[in-house]
């Protein structure tokens, strides 16, 4: 904090020391951040006064996390994304004497990163109170060292132990098969517990299934890349945990299958498990299997899932999801799948929300996509169905791939005119664009012409009966081919500006930010990134 320190003297009041030592906390080189020139035109939102000339329309303050923090000065997005760091500005007096404690208190109860927290806690005795409540609201470990350190400070001072008492979610990346036994007892209002990362390395230690009852407060549990002997484990680990509500498996696997010699036993959960969500993504076929037969044995376990999820399963799974389906019957409220044939929702009578997901389609294949949405339509034959909801990731979007003129859309709009549709209330579509670099590289209008002409008219023509109904909503994003999309950000690095959108009759109301597609998006590296987006 040697480097904070400088910048605090450097400040013109404390407040402005404080936000000086976030800014510097989250930079990666806090003396260079503070001395750094900037090296972009900026818009003045602060007061502060800068010298350099200035540019820019936007009014919404650009902030990227990864790298740098910039206070009360908003950045001109150019084409394509700048490398430069970017600078630190401390707010001036005239706006931090005047910020209400009930908004200070709101944006730390809404900060999620532990080390923005930390720095907060830094910056005074009332910033100090309400950061450390909100940090130990939700606690990472992500490794030995992080572990032995939260274990020596709560067995030593009674203040952390308290406010271990009030953690709600723990997300675990390393050490967990000692998790249970050392804190147990410390987290009576634990409610999510995410272990990840390979944090549980074979073989599992006995006293991590005798502990794991000292968590019967967890009501959601999340298991991210790992791997277990057999789906025995794997069931144990459910069955401790009798008030669980929430399960996600994820990018789960199994060193044995059934049909090996290590054959895993029927455990019967607790009478208290009644899962209300299930989140499957990216298991292989005999987890799967597995899984199903655990909660067909229990059915009680699976018939309250009002909330289900299944990514990353091929066409040879249908059967087990439809398997899944039946078991959820009619308590499934909102499902989210792949985009696969033959989905039988004939039992889920209450089905009011579907997302289907179609991954890695290429902008070529129109007459694969249309026929393949043909089917699932037909199949959704649900009266209560309210809202659908498809989200589509083209692998590759070239300028001469508009939807073929020869292609027959009327087995898809015979479908719109059902009267299962007739009573729905909102059909989206959320695309996923990957242009080529002769897209991406040059102006950002280019962006914005390939994503509204070739998008958006392909899909208002392809679903014309909805569009008539004005039911149908779209939002597109475009990203540069080779690099990966944002499906976990709220924001955007380059928009297209409310001019451009409405020259081309598009409203520019924001489109809501989308899910993930895969697990491992969050995680993406995502400098080329270039978005357009727009609501209709």
């Amino acid at each position: 904090m040697a480097a904070s320190s400088s910048i605090a003297r450097n400040c013109a009041s404390p407040r402005d020391a404080n936000l000086s030592i976030i800014g510097a906390f989250l930079s990666e080189d806090a003396n260079s951040a503070a001395n750094s020139e900037v090296p972009f035109p900026l818009v003045d939102e602060s007061g502060c006064s800068y010298t350099d000339g200035r540019r820019g329309t936007s009014p919404i303050l650009a902030v990227d996390w990864h790298n740098y923090y910039q206070w009360g000065w908003n950045t001109l997005w150019d084409f394509p994304h700048p490398q430069s760091r970017y600078g630190l500005f401390p707010l001036p007096v005239s706006l931090s004497s005047r910020i209400p404690v009930e908004i200070i208190e709101a944006v730390i109860e809404s900060i999620d990163w532990q080390s923005l927290l930390c720095a907060c806690t830094l910056v005074c005795r009332s910033w100090h109170h309400r950061s450390t409540r909100a940090l130990y609201r939700s606690v990472t470990i992500n490794g030995r060292a992080g572990f032995q350190r939260l274990s020596h400070c709560a067995h030593r001072y009674p203040g952390v132990r308290e406010r271990l008492a009030l953690t709600r979610e723990v997300d675990i990346r390393d050490s967990a098969q000692a998790f249970p036994l050392v804190f147990g007892r410390m987290l009576p209002n634990l409610r999510r517990l995410v272990f990840a990362e390979r944090c549980m390395p074979l073989p599992i230690h006995r006293s991590f299934f005798l502990s794991l009852p000292q968590l019967s407060s967890v009501t959601a549990l999340t298991l991210f890349a790992l791997e277990f002997y057999n789906f025995a484990e794997l069931q144990r680990i459910l069955c401790k945990l009798p008030r669980l509500r929430i399960l996600s498996l994820l990018d789960v696997e199994l060193r044995h299958a059934r049909s090996t010699m290590v054959q895993s036993a029927k455990l019967a959960p607790p009478e208290g498990i009644r899962l209300h969500a299930l989140e499957v993504r990216d298991v292989r076929d005999w987890t799967l299997n597995e899984l199903l037969d655990w909660l067909a044995i229990n059915g009680a376990t699976c018939g309250l899932v009002s909330e289900l999820t299944v990514y990353g399963l091929s066409q040879v799974n249908v059967h087990r999801i439809n398997r899944l389906l039946r078991l959820a019957g009619a308590s499934l409220v909102d499902c989210q799948l792949n985009l696969l044939d033959h989905i039988d929702f004939r039992p889920n009578v209450h089905l009011r929300i579907l997302r289907v997901f179609c991954d890695r389609f290429h902008g070529y294949e129109w007459a694969d996509l249309v026929s393949t949405l043909a089917i699932v339509l037909q199949t959704v034959q649900n009266a209560r169905l309210e809202r659908m909801e498809l989200r589509i990731h083209l692998a590759s979007w070239v300028p001469n791939s508009e939807l073929p003129a020869f292609l027959d859309l009327s087995p898809i709009h015979r479908v719109q005119s059902k009267e299962w549709l007739a009573r729905m209330q909102e059909f989206k579509i959320c695309m996923f664009v990957g242009a080529g670099p002769a897209v991406v590289g040059g102006a950002p209008a280019a962006a914005d012409n390939l994503a509204q002409k070739a998008i958006m008219t392909a899909f208002r023509t392809v679903f014309a009966p909805l569009q008539a109904r004005g039911i149908l909503r779209f939002s597109a994003e475009v990203y540069a081919s080779g690099s990966q999309p944002r499906f976990a950000s709220g924001g955007s690095v380059g928009t297209s500006s409310e001019g451009d959108l409405s020259e081309a009759g598009i409203d520019s109301t924001p489109a809501e930010s989308l899910s993930l597609f895969d697990h491992r998006a969050s995680f993406a590296q995502d400098s080329k990134y270039v978005a357009v987006r727009s609501a209709v």
